[in-house]
């Protein structure tokens, strides 16, 4: 039975790069050659915490993982008993737990999302980390690439678990393609996704992640009903103004002046962008912080509700025009969901206007993607090859250790390694 585990640091504290506690795991089982869920049942049968909620975890969302509820402190507590690393608590949101909701709705993502140029940059693969911030609801860019978030492989279009089973943050857990790729510069809808309440957002969350706001010591529960009692006794506000400046509906705002209830961080964070107001002074002390939104109250909003345009509102002939020339480019053609992404265009409305050229593209696209995963396969099967002759019979009695050599020697996941072996052996013998 595992006793203690490995100290490892948490990459990026104390900064707005601080690593989220499903990537801190992930690090952790590779560094103890662990799946992931045997590594979490180890430590929870050690520090004698019921183990039936963490081994199935890597089946579900990190949602409850990385935000500020329950969950989230059981397993801070439990990987800082295991490794001794007082710093587990800062990669969650367990600092904003006393004034938001109990809900825990609208904080953090419930799929993995990760910037493909962070790994793409990254030297090796124990560089790769996946930041809090990716996770934390509304945030879809990387602030310093300016490009969008993926949350698919890019091969197979699947989503990826919080916590991977094999603790490799870089490789798709289906089909074991990279995730480093890096995405397209700046396509269709990519120029503008960094701008706006983007900006805002990243710019706010740096306080609270590198720690230099106060939210965490001086929370109230109570922050958001004196808040508004302040602002509106100042101002002489209705709720129905209120709600029409901050784009909160007057529902959430009753709830919360009248019922002392407490916001959800979706909610604060809008209300907070468009009243000009800094959500952890708003946390802290509300107050202080009506007090500096008397002045600083605008009608224009920072955060604007968007969804797809209709498809009545586009010209066919230009849509079509897209379409073709994606279907006929050099380079394996995007997705249906992709490129209704990057035109702002739903998908439904895409297939009534291109419904043939869609599926030329469908079908060019799983072409490609059947070639790209041939060659792989070659590949894969010529290291494997090689590695047999180089190791001899330790390496064909021993598919541990084969799997170890081969991942060590090529870019491939241990799904992979695990898949060629008896074709390898069959092949020798």
């Amino acid at each position: 039975m595992l006793t203690r585990c490995y100290y490892l640091p948490v990459r990026g504290f104390g900064t707005a790069e601080v690593e989220s506690i499903t990537s801190y795991v992930s690090r952790l089982a590779r560094e103890h050659r662990m799946s992931s869920q045997s590594f979490l049942s180890e430590i929870a049968a050690e520090a004698r915490h019921s183990s039936i909620a963490l081994s199935n975890f890597c089946a579900l969302d990190g949602q409850s993982a990385n935000g500020y509820l329950g969950f989230s402190r059981s397993l801070s507590l439990l990987i800082t008993e295991a490794t001794g690393n007082k710093d587990v608590r800062h990669m969650t949101l367990l600092g904003l737990a006393p004034g938001l909701s109990a809900a825990g709705i609208g904080a953090v993502k419930r799929r993995r999302h990760w910037c493909q140029r962070c790994y793409a940059e990254a030297r090796d693969v124990e560089a790769v980390y996946d930041r809090l911030m990716w996770q934390i609801a509304d945030v879809t860019s990387c602030a310093i690439h300016k490009c969008r978030l993926s949350m698919e492989c890019p091969t197979c279009e699947k989503s990826q678990p919080a916590i991977p089973l094999h603790g490799n943050l870089d490789r798709c857990a289906a089909c074991g393609a990279s995730l480093a790729a890096p995405t397209n510069p700046n396509t269709g809808g990519e120029a503008q996704i960094h701008q706006g309440y983007q900006v805002w957002l990243h710019e706010t969350l740096d306080d609270f992640l590198s720690g230099t706001s106060c939210v965490a010591s001086n929370t109230s529960g109570d922050a958001a009903r004196r808040f508004l009692l302040a602002l509106r006794r100042n101002h002489w506000m209705t709720v129905e103004e209120l709600s029409r400046r901050s784009g909160i509906c007057t529902g959430s705002l009753r709830s919360w002046e009248e019922r002392g209830g407490r916001p959800e961080l979706r909610s604060l964070l809008r209300f907070s962008a468009n009243m000009f107001v800094s959500p952890w002074k708003l946390l802290a002390a509300p107050e202080a912080a009506a007090a500096q939104a008397l002045v600083l109250i605008k009608p224009e909003k920072v955060y604007v509700a968007t969804k797809p345009r209709n498809a009545r509102r586009y010209s066919r002939p230009a849509i079509r025009a897209a379409v073709s020339t994606y279907c006929h480019s050099a380079e394996c053609p995007p997705s249906v969901r992709e490129m209704s992404r990057r035109l702002n265009i739903t998908v439904s409305s895409l297939y009534l206007i291109a419904d043939d050229l869609l599926r030329e593209l469908v079908k060019r696209r799983a072409d490609t993607l059947a070639a790209r995963r041939q060659l792989r396969r070659e590949e894969l099967s010529t290291a494997g090859a090689n590695l047999l002759e180089q190791e001899g019979h330790l390496a064909v009695r021993n598919r541990r250790t084969f799997c170890d050599r081969l991942t060590e020697t090529v870019p491939a996941s241990l799904s992979e390694a695990k898949t060629i072996y008896p074709t390898l052996l069959r092949g020798s013998s």
